[in-house]
């Protein structure tokens, strides 16, 4: 067994590029005349499997946008693929500064279907914020959900798009169709990271009313923000505009409920 381990080791290394005697010598350093052959092995030892994994990772580089490329992929997106990813990579440069590291988290995994849905297991279960008997407890759902949507334009003052329009605005904060400014796409941001968390807060622990699910989204956007300046700006500058009314983001109205079911 250890035979075999051991030669998978040289095969691998030879894939790279790389073989024993090399990295011994980079572990080792710069050879001195007076040093005992003791001493420069245990230098070896202790630095090998570093060297090992710094000459690996230098050779291993992944490609971040073809990677994201095939993780959307999968979404069939409105849009140009090779323009949509290279976009969405570096949304998440942005978002990297621009909103708390949760939300920037959340959004790489709405990107790369990371949400625990009973569809991802092979599950038939029905949207668990109940917005319809027949809607189904999947990420393509969520992002065309009543409740979710309705939250997105009353709190956050996010326009309705086309139906086409839809999937990508949640999916690729829009990006697979334009271009989005940055205050814009930290709204998004914000919009995903409280679905996310109110999807599976539910999931967990059931809600009791349409009116509770629409409190708790609110609830998860003070929570994405907190802490951070520049995202908190963001959120307190939202409102929208109803019924030629302005309506500050704190003070959304659910009399709309109805209309979007």
């Amino acid at each position: 067994m250890v035979l075999r381990r051991g030669i998978c080791f040289h095969v691998q290394l030879a894939s790279e590029g790389l073989s024993t005697n090399h990295l011994q010598d980079l572990a080792g350093g710069p050879r001195d005349p007076e040093e005992s052959n003791a001493h420069r092995l245990q230098r070896i030892r202790k630095k090998f499997q570093r060297v090992v994994r710094r000459e690996l990772d230098s050779r291993s580089r992944v490609d971040p946008v073809a990677r994201m490329r095939h993780k959307l992929g999968r979404y069939a997106l409105s849009g140009l693929p090779g323009i949509t990813a290279p976009r969405c990579v570096r949304s998440l440069q942005i978002l990297e500064t621009a909103v708390s590291p949760r939300v920037a988290a959340a959004v790489l995994r709405t990107l790369w279907n990371g949400w625990t849905t009973s569809h991802r297991f092979q599950g038939s279960e029905t949207c668990v914020l109940r917005c319809s008997e027949w809607a189904q407890d999947k990420l393509e759902h969520y992002a065309v959900c009543p409740c979710i949507r309705k939250f997105g334009r009353t709190f956050l003052n996010l326009q309705r798009g086309p139906a086409n329009c839809q999937l990508g605005q949640f999916i690729a904060l829009g990006l697979n169709d334009a271009k989005v400014a940055d205050e814009e796409l930290v709204r998004r941001a914000i919009w995903v990271y409280s679905a996310y968390r109110a999807v599976m807060e539910v999931s967990h622990n059931g809600y009791g009313s349409q009116e509770e699910v629409q409190d708790m989204l609110k609830q998860f956007a003070r929570e994405a923000v907190r802490g951070h300046s520049t995202s908190t700006a963001i959120l307190d500058g939202c409102f929208v505009n109803w019924n030629s009314h302005s309506i500050t983001a704190f003070e959304a109205s659910l009399d709309e409920w109805q209309e979007d079911i």
